[in-house]
This record gives C-alpha cells, sequence and structure tokens, in this order.
C-alpha cells in the first residue's frame, strides 16, 4: 500500500507542473497586449511597455508572465486575477482595448487603474465576468453612463471607478444585485441628480467615496425624490462615508447615530444646515469627523466630549455660535482641531491642563502648529485674537 501511494505521489508531483492556462484565454491575453502595443506604436512609451510585456510570449505559460496570476487548484491553472494597472503614460487609450479580457471567464480581479483610458465603458462583455470580485478602474477618462451590465457582477466586492469622467445620473435599479459590495468609490466624477435610495440597501457596504460630484437633495428621515432617505443610516457595517463637495442641502438627520462603526464621516462642502445632532458623540468609532463649509448653527454639541477615539475635527466655515467647549482639549487621540470661520467664543479664564495630542490648531482665521501645546497656552497674543 505504501509504495502505491508513493507512485500516485510521483505522478501527481509530474502531473502538476504539466498544466497551464487554458489556449484560449492565452490568446486573449496576447490580443490585448497586441492591442495595446498597436494603439502606442509611435508612442516614446513604447519601450517602456515592451518591457512590461517582456514576459507574454507565445511560448510560455501565461501563468507565469508578469501583472498575471492563476488559481492554485492542481486540477486547474485558470487566470483569475490581471494586474493591468499604470501600463501607459501620457498617451490616449480608447475603452475597446481591454474588450478581449472578457473572453477570460475565469477573473475574480481586475485592475485596469491608472491608464488614461477614454470613452464609454463597453456595454457587452461584463456578463462574461460574473466570478468578478475585485474591479478597478479609478484614474481613467471613463465617460458616459455606468453600464446596466456592470449591475449584473452579483460576486462583486470592490468596485472603484475614482476619478473618471462618468456622468448623469445614476442609474435607479439594479443596485441590490450587488448585496456584497464592500467598497464602492464614485469620487471625482460628474454624477448628478439624487443619489437612488436602492443604493442604501447595500448592507454589507463598509466603504462609500461619493464626493467631488454633483449630488443634490435632501440629507433627509423621509424617503422619497430628491432626498437622501433615511435607509443610508441603515447601513450599521459602514466604516467610512464621503459625501462632500457636493449640494446635499437640509439637516444632518440624528439616524445618522445608528452607524456605530462609523469611524470617518465628511459631510463637508455642501449647504448643510440647522444644528449638529445634539447626540453626535454617540458615534464612539469616529476618528475623523469634517462638517466645514457648511451653513450650520447652533452651539458644539456638549456630547463631542464622549468621541475618545477622535484624531481629527474641521467644523471650519459655518455659523457656529456659543463658547468653545473646553472639554475638547481633553479628547487625548485629538491631533487637527478646525474650528475656524464661525462666531465662536474663548472663555480667556478657562483653566485648561490638555491631555490631547493637538499639533495643528485653527481658530477663526489664525492658526497654530507646535512642538508643545503647552506653549501655545502661555501666548496671551492668543486670547484677543478668538472674539
Amino acid at each position: 500500500m505504501a509504495k502505491l501511494i508513493t507512485q500516485l505521489l510521483a505522478l501527481l508531483i509530474l502531473f502538476i507542473p504539466s498544466l497551464s492556462c487554458p489556449h484560449h484565454q492565452k490568446q486573449a491575453l496576447l490580443h490585448f497586449k497586441a492591442s495595446i502595443l498597436n494603439a502606442t506604436a509611435y508612442s516614446s512609451n513604447k519601450d517602456m511597455l515592451l518591457f512590461s510585456f517582456k514576459s507574454w510570449n507565445t511560448t510560455s505559460d501565461c501563468c507565469n508572465w508578469e501583472r498575471v496570476h492563476c488559481s492554485s487548484r492542481f486540477d486547474s491553472r485558470t487566470v483569475i486575477a490581471l494586474y493591468l494597472d499604470n501600463l501607459v503614460e501620457l498617451l490616449v487609450l480608447t475603452s475597446t482595448i481591454f474588450t478581449p479580457l472578457f473572453h477570460i471567464r475565469s477573473l475574480t480581479h481586475l485592475d485596469i487603474s491608472l491608464n488614461g483610458i477614454e470613452g464609454e465603458l463597453p456595454g457587452n462583455g461584463w456578463a462574461n465576468l460574473s466570478k468578478l470580485v475585485h474591479l478597478d478602474l479609478r484614474w481613467n477618462n471613463f465617460n458616459g453612463s455606468i453600464p446596466s451590465q456592470l449591475f449584473h457582477l452579483r460576486n462583486l466586492q470592490y468596485l472603484d471607478l475614482k476619478w473618471n469622467s462618468f456622468q448623469g445620473e445614476l442609474p435607479g435599479n439594479n443596485w441590490a444585485n450587488l448585496s456584497k459590495l464592500v467598497h464602492l468609490d464614485l469620487f471625482g466624477n460628474d454624477f448628478n441628480g439624487s443619489i437612488p435610495s436602492q443604493l442604501f440597501y447595500l448592507r454589507n457596504l463598509q466603504y462609500l467615496d461619493m464626493s467631488r460630484n454633483s449630488f443634490y437633495g435632501i440629507l433627509s428621515e423621509e424617503v422619497g425624490s430628491m432626498k437622501i432617505p433615511k435607509e443610508i443610516w441603515n447601513m450599521t457595517k459602514l466604516k467610512w462615508l464621503y459625501l462632500s463637495e457636493n449640494n446635499i442641502f437640509g439637516e444632518i438627520p440624528s439616524s445618522i447615530l445608528n452607524l456605530k462603526e462609523l469611524e470617518t464621516l465628511d459631510l463637508s462642502t455642501n449647504k448643510l444646515s440647522m444644528e449638529i445632532p445634539i447626540d453626535i458623540g454617540n458615534l464612539s468609532n469616529i476618528t475623523n469627523l469634517d462638517l466645514s463649509n457648511n451653513k450650520l448653527i447652533g452651539t458644539i454639541p456638549s456630547s463631542i466630549q464622549k468621541l475618545t477615539k477622535l484624531q481629527r475635527l474641521n467644523l471650519e466655515n459655518n455659523l457656529l455660535i456659543g463658547e468653545i467647549p473646553s472639554s475638547l482639549f481633553n479628547i487625548k487621540d485629538l491631533e487637527y482641531l478646525f474650528l475656524g470661520d464661525n462666531n465662536l467664543t474663548w472663555n480667556n479664564k478657562a483653566n485648561i491642563v490638555t491631555k490631547s495630542m493637538l499639533s495643528v490648531l485653527s481658530m477663526n482665521s489664525w492658526s497654530y502648529r507646535r512642538n508643545s501645546i503647552l506653549d501655545f497656552y502661555a501666548k496671551d497674543s492668543y486670547n484677543s485674537g478668538l472674539d
């Protein structure tokens, strides 16, 4: 029996190296390479590209090529990941350049970021990539709308469309198909209109960045057209939420306090008004809170002292009034505090023994960086600049 097992193991060892990526996948990759080289035939970067694709040839196993990763199953060596980021610089490539990749149905990871690819994303072909888990298209120049086929990638967990030129309103339907999505980045595009309510049913989402677009509407408890529905605050796994530099107005709803896992909340540079929620301190995991450049009124809630993990607080350029809470300086991890361009006052008689790690402090038009915050408190000139 032992001899038989030894023989079987020997055969297995001989068999494993003989596996290589499927012929049709190799041909698809060679087609992609040829398309890239043809598009850059007269470019000064061609030599660099040739070097990047040096291992891509007809005689070798594509599983051994640079930027290609294959499955490690003993009975299969299919291509599962392509890292095709930053292939070219200062070139214009059309979006049809990666059409050959749609023939590699086993793909789970596809990264074609930082390539300057322009044009609309192909509408057909995405259905072939049903196993895709990770899709990175950031830092290109894709325009038009997001193709509907993209919303049928039901295994997708990571989608990054940052820094492109996508435009128009986000599709209202089919977001529910992306129920496994953990990371969604739409930063720096030309999307407009209201944010579809279906998006806020992505309950596994941990990272959402929709900053620097032209979304508009009301942060409201009510669900309806032209409003950000309260469902966004039911995404209880959310850790990072960025909605800055849009046209969102209204008050900050108290239902935001349901986001107990939230570490970063950035609602800056919108048109938010009314008061900061009085129980904002219930967001106990917050490290970065940015509500700057809005029209918020009222005082700084005393509960903010409960944000014991806070490292960065920015409330600049609002309409806040009242006294600056001395308790802010007891938040030991606080490093950056921005309170300028409000109508806040400082109690000159406050006896502060700071417990914070504060290194940058900005109040009104005045800011301070220090090696020791104690030096700062000794300066009488500081007191006159706060009123």
